[in-house]
């Protein structure tokens, strides 16, 4: 549900704002990315659970985060566009 929403706000935002570039090459890269700039891993304990009587079980949960490694991404398009543009006028 949460992608059809994005994709519903993109062509929203394509449709208001024509003169609006559109960079989705992020979801191209994203793998190769990760030799350079790899995502956040965060492992969290769960602590100890019963499973039944007599046997106890750890949880935990890993959550990854590639925050970072898309505002770095970003951050090198806009400035590889900005230099082209510098370099075009």
């Amino acid at each position: 549900m949460a992608e059809e929403n994005l994709n519903t706000l993109l062509k929203l935002f394509c449709e208001k704002g024509p003169q609006a570039e559109l960079d989705d090459s992020y979801n191209l890269v994203r793998k190769a990315l990760e030799l350079v700039w790899p995502s956040q891993q965060q492992n969290e304990s769960g602590g100890w659970r019963r499973e039944r009587p007599g046997k106890y079980i750890v949880g935990s949960a890993t959550e990854t985060s590639n925050e970072k490694q898309f505002m770095k991404y970003s951050r090198l398009r806009y400035y590889l566009f900005a230099e082209d543009r510098a370099n075009n006028q």
